[in-house]
């Protein structure tokens, strides 16, 4: 068996600027690493029905290096850094970003997952699940 169990990231939180179905919104993504190692991609996947706008717009970057996102699927965005370093395990990393439409569907259970990865695209940490996001219908 080839599989390894990645360590999980600590302390990921997803914060929306407003919490409104369907309504365009800034999205915050903070967590902080659990292994060290060189992370050229950080894939963070969006509840089902957010919109990605193409390109996503990446606001701030705190705790890694200068990079570029992408819409990686319809609900991801991949982070690319463009010069890769070793990142040490305990170090937060936040990631701010617009251009993201709210899901349509009003819940509470709502989560953004994270996963930090190599240059080869394996693992090194996630993916992991954020606190609950509540979107709520106006009216």
């Amino acid at each position: 068996n080839d599989f390894t169990t990645q360590a999980a990231l600590h302390g990921v939180w997803a914060r929306q600027t407003n919490n409104i179905v369907g309504v365009q919104s800034y999205y915050d993504v903070t967590f902080v690493t659990s292994t060290t190692g060189t992370i050229k991609f950080i894939d963070i996947t969006f509840p089902p029905g957010t919109l990605i706008g193409a390109p996503p717009r990446l606001v701030e970057r705190e705790g890694i290096g200068h990079g570029n996102a992408v819409k990686a699927s319809s609900t991801t965005i991949s982070y690319t850094v463009l010069s890769p370093v070793s990142v040490s395990e305990g170090t937060k990393i936040r990631l701010e970003f617009f251009n993201l439409v709210n899901p349509t569907t009003p819940s509470t259970g709502y989560k953004v997952t994270v996963a930090t990865k190599d240059a080869g695209g394996a693992i090194i940490d996630g993916p992991t699940a954020s606190n609950s996001l509540n979107m709520k219908q106006i009216g």
